[in-house]
């Protein structure tokens, strides 16, 4: 790079030729010194966005049967059909209380480990003619408020 007659090293406007024959500046002839880099424009942070952007977690399977074979004395099977009648004609004039049973509720939001099957349960304060193939106590605001599990000598432990 040439020196100029001010001892400050860089072209000149007079030495910098450019396409129509004139003199083109440049930074270095611009300024008081060599070129600078331009700085980099920092991003400012917007309000209401984290950093880094969350993520949906990955959806749950709730599987709604574990394919095992229901293994109900005929007794046993009497009991919880009979009680589950009883609590339908309890509650027959409430839209408001769901009497189900045999089906899969899962008590912890997104862990399909914790789960249970009781023989009647009933919900009181949701809606009983909404479609349901499960329990989840997480979409429905609660858990039942009375559940009914019938045993024998042998399940009981």
């Amino acid at each position: 790079m040439p020196v100029r007659p001010d001892g400050r090293i860089g072209v000149s406007l007079r030495e910098t030729p450019s396409v129509t024959g004139g003199a083109v500046p440049t930074s270095a002839a611009l300024s008081n010194g060599p070129a600078k880099e331009p700085a980099m424009p920092q991003a400012e942070p917007q309000p209401g966005r984290p950093w880094p952007p969350r993520r949906s977690p990955p959806p749950v399977h709730y599987p709604l049967s574990d394919h095992e074979p229901m293994s109900e004395t005929f007794g046993h099977r009497k009991v919880f059909i009979d009680a589950g009648a009883v609590l339908e004609l309890r509650h027959a004039s409430r839209d408001d209380a769901c009497v189900a049973g045999n089906n899969f509720m899962y008590y912890e939001e997104g862990n399909p480990r914790a789960v249970v099957s009781p023989d009647i349960f009933v919900a009181c304060g949701v809606r009983k003619d909404k479609p349901r193939d499960l329990w989840k106590a997480c979409e429905e605001g609660k858990a039942p408020d009375f559940i009914l599990e019938v045993t024998s000598k042998s399940t009981r432990d």
